[in-house]
């Protein structure tokens, strides 16, 4: 071989190492782009006050969470000497600023959807040891949507979850 096919063939890979290089790098910054936004992420927490006998959610993190909307939670009461199906439908929340703590409104419902103010006014105590999903979807300020769900189980509140849901 001679010098000139060797310079023609060290090009070639060179040049094939850098669109190599400039592919990856590509996709480490659109990874990192989507990782900055997932980090702007407003960390919603519930919270059971079995002394207040109240619900609250609070915002964890340092970001403003808007538009909170919750998954009705289907539940099974066995406190009462029977099982009851219970649906509970949390009220829409428009904005948790950081590091606050707001009480959440509810009403309990039946299968049929059928109102059970009794039951809604009574509920607290048979939630303190019920276990039950709530499922929450909101939006920081720049509207980057997520959805957490958090369980119920053993008297405290576990994050299962976390979805990003890209625009």
């Amino acid at each position: 071989m001679n010098i000139v096919a060797i310079k023609d063939l060290l090009a070639i890979a060179a040049s094939f190492a850098l669109v190599t290089c400039l592919i990856q790098m590509r996709k480490f910054r659109k990874t990192l782009a989507l990782e900055t936004e997932k980090r702007l992420f407003p960390n919603l927490s519930l919270e059971l006050d079995e002394k207040e006998l109240q619900i609250y959610v609070k915002n964890d993190s340092f970001f403003l969470a808007q538009n909170i909307k919750f998954q009705d939670s289907e539940l099974i009461l066995d406190d009462m000497g029977f099982k009851v199906c219970v649906i509970i439908k949390f009220e829409d929340i428009g904005v948790i600023k950081p590091q606050e703590r707001v009480k959440l409104n509810f009403k309990c419902f039946d299968k049929k959807l059928n109102f059970l103010p009794e039951l809604t006014e009574r509920a607290i105590p048979h939630l303190i040891n019920a276990p039950f999903t709530v499922k929450i979807f909101l939006s920081n300020i720049e509207n980057m949507k997520f959805g957490i769900t958090i369980n119920r189980s053993q008297r405290k509140f576990t994050v299962e979850r976390i979805e990003f849901f890209p625009p």
